[in-house]
């Protein structure tokens, strides 16, 4: 798979087929911006890493952004059904599996811990809600 770096430290992996490209930050917290997956991971985990990504960063950002966008489309989500929700999409599983091992239940505690520390995420009255804006 090509990297080409089309600004400094931004590079675009073309991958060759639609909606699946990704563009890799090389940064002190790399991150990847673009996400889609299909059965070469292996491929694409190897673009990202040339470039000096740590996976774990990069699937670390995935799953706060599944988490946070998840609560803002869903406006308020009570708190002992989010985790059960997120289990039933492709989107999550498939982070948690290529990216830590299938460890689900310990991530999501991980990512939600971080957000109600940092008030992304509120709990009230059984509820969780973020503070993100769209």
């Amino acid at each position: 798979m090509p990297e080409n770096e089309i600004l400094k430290d931004l590079f675009f992996i073309e991958r060759g087929f639609l909606n699946g490209n990704h563009f890799v930050y090389r940064s002190d917290a790399p991150i990847l911006i673009d996400t889609a997956y299909i059965s070469d991971f292996n491929e694409t985990e190897k673009s990202i890493t040339r470039l000096g990504a740590n996976l774990a960063a990069v699937g670390e950002d995935l799953l706060k952004k599944i988490i946070v966008y998840t609560l803002m489309m869903k406006k308020v989500v009570p708190a002992d059904a989010l985790f059960s929700y997120l289990m039933q999409t492709y989107w999550f599983k498939e982070t948690v599996d290529l990216y830590f091992k299938s460890r689900y239940e310990a991530k999501y505690e991980e990512v939600m811990n971080s957000f109600l520390r940092r008030s992304i995420i509120k709990a009230e009255n059984g509820d969780l809600y973020t503070t993100v804006k769209p």
